[in-house]
């Protein structure tokens, strides 16, 4: 009974050593690879930061009248969905 507990224990200490590695699975080794490509070509000008220039943007009546037309759309809550359900031959 003695050897059979002492290899139980030696698979169990292999077992948790095992799972203790660091070294990157398959499944690590391009983990965000995905994320990190389309983020780089969704960037339209990646050196566009670098150059120090200010940024062209709408005016003062532009900006104002945007924002006013955002706010307008929350004044009015928007009208319940209606569901029509049919079970049978439309009369």
């Amino acid at each position: 009974m003695k050897p059979l507990y002492c290899a139980f224990l030696v698979g169990l200490g292999t077992l948790v050593v095992a799972g203790c590695t660091t070294a990157p699975t398959r499944l690590e080794v391009g983990y965000g690879m995905a994320w990190r490509s389309a983020n780089v070509r969704q960037t339209l000008h990646p050196e566009a930061g670098k150059d120090g220039q200010p940024v062209e943007d709408l005016n003062g009546r532009a900006a104002q009248a945007v924002v006013e037309r955002y706010r307008e759309s929350f004044a009015k809550p928007p009208p319940p969905p209606t569901f029509i359900f049919s079970a049978g031959p439309a009369r």
